[in-house]
């Protein structure tokens, strides 16, 4: 009897590689794609209602939502999408990390008037981003803001306490 040969090159038998193959094709099509008005209105719930918790009872986990839609915003910008209003988002980050400085010394996580009203343009802001980017650029946010912390490279981080 003949003993089969394995082809050289050739890739262990995968049974699942259909299904891999139309997973991979439905996020390319998907990614394509703005996001739908449901999950604009998710993720702006979410951080409309961080930011509200946060002037009402401060805690980190807000704080630390909150910081995470701001870099995302910037990112945003940064990328061609509301670029005109970097400024107003590094005051709203220069704004979070008064706060958070002035947390470290006093206890209170709280917001000054100046920072009140900064983050309420850039949460404006980031609900039109949200309605005109595409899910793949939001993938590719998400990857730059993950990068950067990896690299150390975090904003305002240089600042002295207030």
């Amino acid at each position: 009897m003949a003993v089969s040969k394995k082809r050289k090159g050739s890739r262990k038998y995968d049974p699942n590689r259909w299904l891999n193959r139309a997973i991979a094709e439905n996020e390319r099509r998907m990614d394509a794609k703005p996001l739908t008005e449901t999950r604009q209105n998710e993720i702006a719930l979410g951080h409309h209602l961080s930011f509200e918790a946060l002037l009402r009872c401060p805690d980190d986990a807000q704080w630390y939502d909150l910081c995470g839609n701001l870099n995302m915003c910037l990112v945003l910008a940064e990328m061609g999408h509301g670029s005109e209003y970097i400024d107003e988002i590094k005051a709203a980050m220069v704004g979070m990390m008064r706060a958070r400085y002035r947390a470290d010394r006093t206890g209170s996580l709280a917001l000054d008037a100046d920072a009140i009203k900064a983050i309420r343009t850039v949460l404006e802001l980031h609900d039109e981003q949200l309605r005109v980017v595409d899910r793949s650029e939001l993938r590719k946010a998400a990857r730059s803001i993950v990068a950067r912390v990896e690299n150390g490279d975090m904003y305002a981080e240089h600042l002295e306490a207030a």
